[in-house]
């Protein structure tokens, strides 16, 4: 999933993701890799799917349970980019 323009089942990656997430109450080892990627599908897309938003959402709660904020500044850093470079 470097590079999600390139095939068709991301939404089914995204998907899978979030159920393990919400399943096994931690951020695996393989949803910290597809992590960086999401934006990526966001810009394939046009658009920020309820899917994508829920495992965004999912990443910072068990984040957050877990006493980290790792993801939670990750995602805040990249909305304050993303909101200058718009202005």
């Amino acid at each position: 999933m470097k590079n999600p323009s390139r095939i068709d089942f991301e939404d089914d990656i995204i998907d899978l993701t979030y159920n393990m997430i919400t399943n096994t109450n931690k951020i695996t080892e393989s949803a910290k890799k597809i992590f960086p990627t999401l934006s990526k599908c966001i810009g394939k897309n046009n658009l920020f799917s309820k899917q994508l938003f829920l495992l965004i959402n999912q990443y910072i709660i068990i984040d957050n349970q877990s006493g980290n904020t790792l993801f939670s500044n990750f995602l805040y850093q990249k909305t304050v980019k993303i909101i200058h470079n718009n202005k």
